[in-house]
């Protein structure tokens, strides 16, 4: 499980700490301020989303993040991600039913 999700970490967010404390670390941040820095918070909460759309075995990941499907659309299907489609490609496919 963990070793999943520090890979999906690597493909979303290569340049983002696994920990929250290595994040704090390497940016100088006291990790005990009273609340957690946006940019880590928003980067789990999205690892954390693909997670649990791979473990789960969802079958369509639905996402309008132009960079995810630029670049890192590919080795997320690697990782069992599915397919993972725009919202209006979803759209189409269920009025086609």
């Amino acid at each position: 499980m963990v070793d999943l999700e520090r890979k999906i970490q690597k493909v979303l967010y290569p340049g983002i700490e696994y920990t929250y404390e290595d994040f704090c670390r390497k940016r100088k941040l006291d990790p005990n301020s009273g609340g957690m820095d946006w940019r880590w918070m928003k980067a789990k909460c999205d690892v954390l989303m693909m997670w649990s759309h791979i473990w789960y075995g969802s079958g369509i990941y639905v996402t309008s993040d132009e960079e995810l499907h630029k670049y890192k659309k590919s080795a997320l299907i690697a990782l069992g991600a599915g397919e993972i489609n725009r919202p209006e490609e979803i759209l189409v496919r269920l009025t086609i039913y």
